[in-house]
């Protein structure tokens, strides 16, 4: 097993809670496979959270949702990567607060409290999807992927 592996990385999915069946189907095979790489010790923990498909910016029902995607942000800050186009703010309307939509599946994989991977991110040379996620593991490759 390469080094990569063998440190205590620990992953977080969060998901949206209501998409269409093809979707759903799609996110329990990508949670079973990351639960299989738990159990192979690949991974020490896999950790599964639900969120809507968009909150309002400065909603305090979605705070925890808010404080990730903060988290998320304040990370990649001074990186070459980028949460968008994946994670988009929208105007409300009218009287409406700003809308944050979220991606239907997102995964961070933390070394202990630190973020070393955000998946869905764009970077320069193209994105990093939650599949190459799925890849890296397969493959027993490094799962950071911030410069």
């Amino acid at each position: 097993m390469s080094l990569a592996l063998t440190r205590e990385l620990t992953v977080e999915v969060y998901m949206r809670a209501f998409v269409p069946w093809e979707a759903q189907q799609r996110q329990r095979k990508m949670v079973e496979t990351l639960r299989d790489h738990a159990e192979s010790d690949a991974l020490s923990e896999v950790s599964v959270n639900l969120w809507s498909s968009r909150v309002g910016v400065g909603d305090d029902s979605a705070e925890e949702t808010l404080e990730t995607v903060a988290e998320i942000e304040a990370t990649l800050e001074g990186t070459d990567y980028s949460m968008e186009p994946f994670f988009k703010t929208r105007p409300g309307r009218k009287h409406e607060q700003e809308k944050l939509t979220l991606p239907i599946m997102c995964v961070l994989v933390r070394d202990g409290d630190d973020i070393c991977g955000v998946y869905p991110c764009s970077k320069p040379d193209g994105t990093e999807s939650v599949p190459d996620l799925l890849d890296k593991l397969a493959n027993e490759q490094a799962l950071s992927n911030l410069a």
